[in-house]
């Protein structure tokens, strides 16, 4: 795994980030990105429902993306205002979540490669559920990697990154 540095995005104070090399398909067939991103993601799960919010581009091609991953350091319990912010404040936006899934893909070991027994990687691009917001991520721990699927408007812990890629 290559991991590149930056001196021009700043992590968050406690924080720290991570600029990571990946080619994204949004392309794909979402239950096809799902499955090779997250292999022990339960069929019950309502990941597999919300590909309609994230329609595949049909002439898109195979891109490579530095993604940028923050998180807010040990101990932080973090809002997705404070998380937007500091994107907008480093010139960023949210990746996709097929980004998320390509780095799950590559990256099969992401978490035991960082020295963390578990992590997950959010996308902050919300779908909406009964009227309330949701988003998509990809969870490690040593069981595997599976798609997970979250409250938008919850307080993020700790062993939680966040996608983000340039303007």
């Amino acid at each position: 795994m290559s991991i590149v540095s930056s001196s021009r995005i700043l992590a968050p104070a406690g924080g720290r980030i991570l600029i990571i090399p990946v080619q994204v398909d949004e392309s794909e067939e979402w239950k096809d990105s799902i499955s090779s991103a997250g292999p022990n993601t339960s069929i019950d799960s309502g990941v597999w429902n919300k590909g309609d919010q994230y329609p595949s581009q049909a002439r898109s091609t195979q891109e490579y993306h530095l993604v940028v991953l923050v998180n807010f350091g040990i101990g932080s319990l973090t809002e997705n205002a404070k998380v937007l912010t500091w994107g907008k404040d480093n010139h960023l936006q949210p990746a996709t979540p097929r980004t998320c899934f390509s780095l799950a893909k590559r990256y099969q070991d992401l978490h035991s490669n960082l020295g963390l027994k578990f992590m997950s990687i959010i996308s902050l691009v919300a779908c909406s559920f009964t009227g309330s917001q949701l988003v998509l991520g990809v969870w490690w721990d040593r069981f595997g990697r599976e798609v997970i699927l979250e409250w938008f408007g919850r307080a993020w812990r700790d062993d939680c990154w966040f996608a983000f890629v340039c303007e």
